[in-house]
Order: C-alpha cells, then structure tokens, then sequence
C-alpha cells in the first residue's frame, strides 16, 4: 500500500485534509500505539508469571522447539560454550576489569559475540541502544547511566 503526504486542502479518500483531520489522525495514532504498548505489556507480564522469559533470546541461550501440538513455547536451554564464555565475563568483571578491555580481550581470542557481531563494551555492560541520547549530546533528558567502572580506577590500564 502505498503512502503518500498530502498538505491540508488536499484531497484524499476522506474528502478534503484539513488541520482538524491532520490533528485527529494524530490523536488516533498515538491512541493506537499507546494501546500497542500496553498490549504488549501485558503480554509480558503473563509469560513471566507463567515462569516464562518475557523477552528476547539472551546470549548464551537458545529457543527448544515445542513438542507437536504444544501450546507451550518459547522455553530456553543454555549453551554450555556461551554460558562458559559468559563465565568468563563475569569473572573479569568482578576482577575489576573494565568492558572495554573485556571486549578487546574475547575480540583478540577471536570469540564471535551475539549475533557472530564483535564485542564492544556495551554490549557487556548491557546496555540497550534506545536509552536516549548519546554521549556528547548537549540535550539530555534522562538520567545518566551508573557508572560500571571498577571502583579502583588503577585497576583499567585501558582508560575506561
């Protein structure tokens, strides 16, 4: 289906588009999503009821397939070489090494990250891309992350 922006005065399948009908649409839009997200919501809080996992497929973990006919899905196994990697990583951190040099350090042992993608810190330090504005941005409307640097900053040779 095709789209097309259209100014108010133009005609469109609903007759004339007007100011009115560009801000209706609008509200009905944002109605739609807003209705999305709880739905979603829901949906979430459901499965983790159920002692299902709500979200995405973690590093270290993979889908089982549903027995035929099953209502059940979604359930996880763990992947004995990630969940070792994943030790590691943990074992790193709690050492008092930063992510940065972490990332380096599995990057250098040629040990493929999630997705076959390179390690970069923050995707250790867990942190989702759609938190808000990046470093070095002058408009902030968030708080900022808490730090995960070691609390002894001579423990980072790295600058991290």
């Amino acid at each position: 289906m095709a789209c097309r922006i259209q100014r108010a005065g133009q005609a469109s399948s609903i007759g004339a588009l007007t100011h009115m009908h560009i801000g209706i649409m609008g509200t009905m839009a944002q109605m739609t999503l807003s209705d999305l997200r709880d739905k979603t919501k829901r949906g979430q809080l459901g499965r983790a009821r159920a002692g299902r996992v709500p979200g995405g497929l973690a590093y270290g973990y993979a889908v089982v397939p549903p027995a035929p006919g099953s209502p059940d899905a979604g359930e996880r196994k763990i992947i004995s070489a990630e969940a070792a990697i994943v030790g590691r990583i943990f074992k790193s951190y709690a050492a008092g090494t930063c992510p940065r040099t972490i990332a380096r350090d599995l990057n250098a042992a040629d040990i493929p990250g999630p997705d076959g993608r390179p390690w970069i810190d923050t995707t250790i330090r867990g942190e989702p891309n759609d938190l808000g504005p990046r470093r070095g941005s002058r408009c902030r409307t968030q708080a900022p992350m808490p730090s995960t640097k070691p609390t002894d900053a001579t423990s980072c040779s790295a600058g991290c």
